[in-house]
């Protein structure tokens, strides 16, 4: 997990620094991104979704707003594809995707996976090039 952080020196005080974070800071911005990456890993699970019957697919369900998003697949036997079962070797952790299906397995760990690393590059972006979120 990216970590995030930042000195101060000079002759800043913390209430110059608190108002130049609050006139920079944009939380209308950032649900936005954090949207935009709950969206990313929605459409990477249902891509990466194995169909025989489209049920499955179906049942892939993003729900949330603002700062909290669940991403679920509704399906009874979705775990199964998911994690495993008797007889199908166990997927590992971090997950490598294998071709099943007409899709893959597993399909909603990976689509986490890369909603989560555009959140981190957009923020990281932005703290890199100093355009936080309301500038």
């Amino acid at each position: 997990m990216a970590q995030i952080g930042f000195s101060v020196s000079g002759h800043i005080t913390l209430k110059k620094l608190q108002e130049e974070v609050d006139a920079s800071f944009s939380m209308g911005r950032f649900y936005r991104l954090l949207k935009e990456a709950a969206e990313i890993a929605y459409l990477e699970a249902y891509r990466l979704c194995p169909v025989r019957t489209g049920w499955m697919k179906g049942q892939i369900k993003l729900e949330g707003s603002k700062d909290f998003y669940s991403l679920q697949c509704l399906c009874d036997y979705a775990s199964f594809n998911e994690f495993g079962w008797r007889g199908i070797p166990p997927v590992p952790d971090p997950p490598k995707i294998m071709k099943y299906k007409g899709g893959y397995r597993p399909f909603m760990r990976p689509g986490v996976m890369k909603g989560e690393a555009y959140f981190i590059r957009e923020v990281e972006k932005r703290i890199k090039t100093g355009k936080y979120w309301g500038r």
